[in-house]
């Protein structure tokens, strides 16, 4: 073969010349674009591995003051002594649930939570004194909530009568009472649409909670979430209606104030008389009554205490939060379940000292499985009669009692009375029903129907529970426009014809709510079973009369009235809480199923905590109150998209977790390699004794590690361990494992 000519032979060769050098330089590059690299990876790594131990350490130090150092940090920052602290976080993971993560024990997350009650913090404050992130203080603080309520079985106090051998002087003279009940209100963040709902009488937006507890302060039975314009009777009524609700055995009874009626089960003051202590300064009863108000006054006043020590508790409930309403009712019962645990395991509560002076004697509980309880609450001619003769017999023991200068009193009492009867003048006036009586047309009533909707979308007239003053005299304007004939007056016919259209509007509303119960268009009128309404006016007489009454303004008046009447519809107890808490807890691990069809029908499968069959869920869910049907309705399956974003979060979290586990070994190649460096110092025998040491006072076995990795490489420390006392070395030990946590 012939040679090729010199000047293809030159082109050629700076052809490969060209290409090595070419090669070359693009191996530099590549070989300096890696290092780049591994140094900016190794130098972010040893920075977080930094911070997160200064984290860690930080925690673990705001920890120890909250529940090591001693029980009046623990009680000012948690409400509750460190042994009270310790029962909780083993009743919340035995009973409750509750298990530890690999990067969160259950000391500190129950820590988190009461301390978010006890002061009102938010989220962003709790994770900047945990050094956690917010989403795990969010989470976590669900976490404990649920797992708190389901200790409802324990921690609610079981009801007991007062029997003849009581010995306390307020309630020796109720025998068979099983202690007090009462309602008060407790400030909420609900929904925008359901504020005129929450508004209360003193324009406070807030819950109507019923309390019932007995004579040492504990609570029996929590009913939050009715809104803040519901009526305390209707309250009651709802709490003994419930199937796990308030139970009151026949032949025992509840102290109750005036706001209630006195029926069988729940004695009430009498009316028109003195009632509050501070009534009885200097007077001395002088009627059975009066005598009877005192005791009862004395009596009930416990439940009011009660009030005041968990809203000084928990500040909390002091001013409304920014949960979701139904998460906020369950705060409240949680709440209620650990101030019956201080309670109950705190021998002193120093948050009673702030409330009253006096001590509350604890008594025990029984359970009678075999008892009739009280289904109705309606007042009786016997009840009256047994109250009647309580306050007779009360007022002859008292007053049979020796005492001195009686008489001087007495006469004393009966020159006053005289004098003020002989001062008082009572002008007589002029009364009689039906005196100014006016006949309304129909059309009449039209237009005051038309005057009260157009006064409802007036923002100038219209407030959250009803009207500005005055609106009348714009009604009657407004109607004297429409019909120049009309002759009826502000006052008494048009506000009193505005009352009796409430008061139809009213129940009528209320049962077309009901199951078994809707409203006919046609006939305007309701439109239910005769067997239903006559059990439904057992409990609601107001709604006497209406089956077959013809309102053809109910539609209309749903605009005036319709967003202000309470309904009822968040409130639930603690056993439904509870059962709801499992319900999402049931839906969250189905949901989480790597298999895309499953979740669906597992969801459906799970009608309720204890249903096992499709047929069995929909047999229960079917038997669903309206009040429950509307909040599972929130409750829809599992989309594709949802699933598919499930997983997403899934991988997040696998990768997170080997990024940390390429850190951790990270971390442990840098400890061999200053270990290394270091000689040995400490023999293998010698060794063996300090181990043995470190596990005998108590040291945790992830601390075991790095104290014995410390005295390997400080045997001074060895030697100062085993010359202190046994009861200083375990404070010793800790020093040097955590020294920026010794303040």
């Amino acid at each position: 073969m012939a040679r090729l000519p010199i000047i293809e032979q030159r082109r050629k060769l700076k052809k490969l010349l060209l290409l090595q050098q070419t090669t070359n330089n693009m191996l530099v590059l590549l070989f300096a674009l890696y290092y780049v690299l591994i140094c900016s990876y190794l130098r972010y790594n040893v920075r977080h591995i930094k911070t997160k131990e200064e984290k860690r350490v930080n925690r673990m130090r705001w920890m120890c003051r909250l529940t090591m150092d001693c029980d009046s940090a623990c009680i000012s920052q948690l409400r509750m002594d460190r042994a009270t602290f310790r029962i909780l976080c083993d009743m919340v993971a035995n009973i409750g649930g509750l298990k530890p993560t690999k990067n969160t024990s259950i000391e500190e997350v129950v820590a988190m939570f009461i301390y978010t009650l006890a002061h009102h913090k938010k989220s962003r404050t709790i994770s900047l004194l945990f050094y956690r992130s917010t989403e795990t203080v969010s989470r976590q603080f669900h976490q404990v909530l649920n797992a708190i309520l389901k200790l409802y079985p324990i921690l609610l106090k079981k009801s007991e009568p007062i029997t003849q051998d009581c010995q306390d002087e307020k309630w020796k003279c109720f025998q068979g009472c099983l202690g007090a009940l009462d309602g008060t209100l407790i400030k909420v963040t609900p929904p925008t649409e359901d504020k005129p709902r929450f508004r209360t009488r003193k324009w406070c937006i807030s819950t109507n909670v019923l309390g019932v507890c007995c004579p040492n302060m504990q609570f029996i039975y929590v009913l939050p979430g009715w809104e803040g314009s519901a009526h305390d009777g209707r309250v009651l009524q709802d709490a003994i209606s419930r199937p796990h609700g308030l139970r009151v055995p026949r032949g025992c009874y509840y102290l109750v104030d005036s706001g209630y009626c006195n029926a069988n089960g729940f004695l009430v003051p009498y009316r028109g008389q003195r009632y509050h202590l501070k009534e009885f300064d200097g007077h001395r009863p002088e009627t059975p009554e009066e005598y009877f108000n005192m005791k009862h006054s004395k009596a009930r006043n416990v439940i009011e205490r009660c009030f005041g020590l968990l809203k000084g508790r928990w500040k909390i409930l002091a001013s409304p939060s920014f949960f979701f309403i139904q998460t906020q009712i369950r705060i409240i019962m949680a709440c209620c379940l650990m101030h019956n645990l201080i309670r109950k395991f705190m021998s002193f509560d120093p948050q009673e000292s702030l409330i009253a002076d006096e001590k509350e004697e604890s008594d025990g509980g029984s359970d009678n499985e075999e008892v009739e309880y009280i289904t109705q609450i309606n007042p009786s001619n016997e009840w009256s009669s047994f109250r009647n003769n309580m306050a007779t017999n009360m007022y002859n023991t008292w007053s049979t009692r020796p005492s001195g200068n009686v008489i001087l009193l007495d006469i004393i009492r009966f020159i006053y009375c005289y004098i003020m009867w002989m001062t008082t003048i009572t002008p007589s006036i002029a009364r009689g029903r039906g005196k100014n009586k006016q006949y309304w047309t129909d059309e009449e009533v039209e237009v005051l129907v038309d005057a009260l909707i157009e006064l409802a979308s007036d923002p100038l007239w219209k407030v959250d529970t009803g009207f500005k003053n005055g609106y009348m005299i714009q009604i009657h304007k407004m109607v004297l426009g429409k019909i120049p004939s009309f002759n009826k007056a502000v006052i008494p016919h048009i506000e009193s014809k505005i009352k009796y259209l409430k008061t139809k509007y009213n129940p009528l509303s209320e049962m077309c709510m009901q199951s078994g119960c809707q409203w006919d268009d046609v006939e305007h009128k309701i439109n239910c079973e005769k067997q239903w309404f006559d059990e439904w006016c057992l409990t609601h007489p107001n709604a006497a009369g209406l089956r077959d009454f013809k309102f053809p303004y109910l539609r209309k008046l749903d605009i005036v009235w319709g967003k202000d009447g309470a309904t009822g519809l968040s409130a639930e107890d603690v056993v439904d809480a509870s059962m709801d808490a499992n319900w999402q807890k049931n839906l969250n691990v189905s949901s989480s199923s790597d298999n895309e069809d499953e979740p669906v029908l597992d969801i459906l499968s799970q009608g309720s905590p204890s249903s096992s069959s499709c047929n069995n869920g929909s047999k229960k869910r079917k038997k669903l109150s309206p009040r429950r049907e509307s909040f599972y309705k929130k409750k829809k399956a599992a989309t594709p998209q949802q699933t598919i974003d499930s997983r997403l979060d899934n991988f997040t979290n696998k990768f997170e977790v080997i990024c940390d586990q390429m850190a951790t070994q990270y971390g442990t190649i840098t400890n061999a390699l200053i270990a290394e460096s270091k000689p040995e110092c400490i023999g293998g025998e010698k060794m063996q004794e300090v181990i043995a040491e470190l596990l005998n006072i108590s040291i945790s076995p992830m601390d075991v590690g790095r104290a014995a990795e410390i005295c390997f490489n400080d045997p001074a420390k060895v030697e100062v361990m085993f010359a202190l006392p046994s009861h200083l070395r375990r404070s010793y030990v800790l020093g040097f494992i955590y020294p920026s946590s010794i303040p």
